[in-house]
């Protein structure tokens, strides 16, 4: 939850000489905890290879070995990105026989790569 505080409390008197910006009036911010977690998350999905992963598990659960093939790289590599993405809470796996299914563990981060994707779309063109 971000923090709200009005400038006059943030700004010292001392700061405030010749300050052009100090109205009097309420912002909000980050806490250090939230941007720890917003970072962690905006890190995960600024490789392009999670987010190519991410955008291909956002139509249906996938094992690595289709994964390899769609995006073209390695198995190994696959499996490392996978198991940052499933320490970080984005991705889920299960087991199906010898194969192991990965999905995406929590539905928000659909609406944030198609928030991303839309944004980006809009501002090349």
């Amino acid at each position: 939850m971000p923090i709200s505080m009005r400038i006059k409390e943030v700004i010292s008197k001392e700061e405030d000489k010749g300050c052009l910006c100090g109205e009097d009036r309420v912002i909000e911010f980050f806490s250090e905890e939230e941007l720890k977690e917003f970072s962690k998350i905006l890190k995960a999905v600024s490789n392009p290879i999670r987010l190519q992963i991410i955008k291909i598990l956002m139509n249906s659960p996938q094992c690595v070995c289709v994964l390899s093939a769609i995006t073209k790289k390695d198995q190994t590599l696959i499996s490392h990105h996978l198991s940052k993405m499933r320490e970080l809470g984005i991705v889920k796996e299960h087991e199906i026989g010898r194969f192991r299914i990965y999905s995406l563990e929590d539905e928000r981060i659909k609406r944030i790569v198609t928030s991303l994707y839309e944004s980006g779309r809009s501002l090349l063109s």
